[in-house]
Formats: C-alpha cells, sequence, structure tokens
C-alpha cells in the first residue's frame, strides 16, 4: 500500500505536502515508507522513514478540545529530550494537529523488573525541573463532560463532589506537584533510563496522582501497586507506607478521571 493511501484518513495529501515543505523526510526517496502504529490513543500515529532518516508522525483529533496547549508541551519536551527523558520533538504545525518527533526503538522488557522500572521511570520524571505548564485536572473533566450524552443524575452528582475534591486535593498536595507523565503505560517506556513517550498530558501535577495514574493505566494488581510504591519510595527517600496511603487517597480522583474519559470516547458505558 503506498503511503498516501495509509494517510488517506487524516488527509494523506497535505501531510505529505507538509513533510516535504519543511524538508523532515524525503518523501521522493525510493525508499520512503509510512506504517500505521497499532495504538489505543485517540491520535493517529505513524512510524515515517525515508531510509536515511526515521520519525514518529502523530496527527491529533480535534486538537482543540481539550485543554492542552501543545506549543508549550513541545517545548517542554525539547528540555525533556536534553535531559534524555523524551525525543527530540521536531516539528509541529500552525493548528497543532501535526507533530513529529525523534524515532526511537524500544525493545522488550525484561518482564521480571517491569515493576522496578516503572518506579525508576516516575521517580526521575519528578526529578527533573523543566518548565512545565499546570496541568488542570478540572478543565479536562470539563471537557470530556461536554462529550457527554445525557449524563445520569448519579454522575452529575459525582462529578459535582469530584469538583469540590480536587480543589481540596491540590491544597492539601501542592507542596508535592512536581513535573507529572501521567499517562505512563509500559509501552512509554524504552529502556533502562532511556526516553519516555507520549508527554501530552504531561504537566505539573501531584506525584502521588501520577503514581495512581501509572497503576491504573497498566492495570496492576493489589500486590504490584505495593511493590511500585515501595520502590519508588526507596528511590525518592520516603516512608513507603506513606507513599501507598498518598496513592491509594489519589486514585479515587484517577478512577473519576479515566471513567469520565472512557464515557466521553462512548467507551464507558451508562454514563
Amino acid at each position: 500500500m503506498d503511503p498516501e493511501s495509509i494517510l488517506q484518513d487524516v488527509n494523506g495529501s497535505a501531510i505529505l505536502k507538509t513533510l516535504k515543505q519543511y524538508e523532515l523526510v524525503n518523501i521522493h526517496s525510493p525508499a520512503f515508507d509510512v506504517k500505521r502504529i497499532v495504538s489505543e490513543s485517540i491520535n493517529r500515529n505513524f512510524k515515517v522513514t525515508d531510509g536515511n532518516q526515521t520519525l514518529l508522525l502523530k496527527v491529533f483529533n480535534n486538537a482543540n478540545s481539550l485543554p492542552i496547549n501543545r506549543r508549550n508541551v513541545f517545548n517542554m519536551q525539547e528540555e525533556l529530550a536534553i535531559l534524555g527523558l523524551a525525543p527530540l520533538p521536531l516539528f509541529l504545525n500552525d493548528d497543532a494537529t501535526i507533530y513529529c518527533e525523534q524515532w526511537i526503538e524500544f525493545p522488550k522488557h525484561n518482564e521480571t523488573a517491569l515493576i522496578q522500572l516503572l518506579a525508576e521511570a516516575l521517580y526521575s520524571v519528578h526529578s527533573s525541573f523543566v518548565s512545565a505548564p499546570l496541568l488542570a485536572l478540572d478543565e479536562h473533566w470539563e471537557a470530556y463532560w461536554q462529550q457527554l450524552k445525557d449524563p445520569n443524575e448519579a454522575l452529575q452528582q459525582q462529578y459535582s463532589l469530584a469538583k469540590k475534591q480536587w480543589q481540596t486535593y491540590v491544597s492539601q498536595y501542592r507542596d508535592e506537584f512536581t513535573l507529572c507523565h501521567n499517562d505512563l503505560h509500559l509501552n512509554h517506556l524504552s529502556y533502562n533510563n532511556g526516553p519516555l513517550f507520549d508527554w501530552e498530558y504531561a504537566g505539573l501535577g501531584c506525584r502521588y496522582f501520577d503514581i495512581a495514574s501509572c497503576c491504573a493505566v497498566n492495570e496492576l494488581s493489589s500486590s504490584q501497586i505495593v511493590e511500585l510504591c515501595k520502590n519508588y519510595a526507596e528511590l525518592a527517600n520516603r516512608s513507603a507506607n506513606d507513599v501507598l496511603e498518598k496513592v491509594t487517597d489519589s486514585s479515587k480522583l484517577v478512577t473519576f478521571t479515566y471513567e469520565l474519559w472512557g464515557g466521553s470516547l462512548g467507551i464507558v458505558e451508562n454514563l
């Protein structure tokens, strides 16, 4: 299948024109190739190569539907790339719908060390000092809420309560706000101490919310959550029981966030 056909559902001819205009890859090279990357993300991801250089192409759907300033995220990722925490961002078009970054291969992980890898990745992110935009979780909730069709009364009450809980949460954990990835799935790890992928939801937030989010997206068992908190506590020189308690406290807001997100996409029914 030719590259334009693969990109057809995301306006392939316009994307190829952009790749050519900004000389991101040589689209006339005999080795030019585009492969769709299977992803659960609402974005469309592609591996693009011309035989000499390879990049990750992301096409964002409804770029303005979430309270994400992709230019700020792009600038943040440039700083993260210098620290070795992220692939180098290469291009973002004016309406923030087409994005390219350095392609990095990631090998299979040693399954016996996955929890330790997650703990080390989380700690590396939380220990970095970059210019991160604030993650306004309540604004994300509002964007998801607007996508729901006729939410039931119970959810409306839950939403009102969650907004109050978020304000209390921010006040309670303000001193624990740091750079957070907020979507640290195992598939977003490259290798030991290597760069992490998918920084779209990254921003200044609470470290315990980030850990709880990591537990949720990876569907960790209770024993794995305890292990993750223990490993993280050792790296951060904190009490393991204290970390586990605060992660457990944060998990309520994480669960609500993912349920609301799933409802907005039609993944979670009866909301």
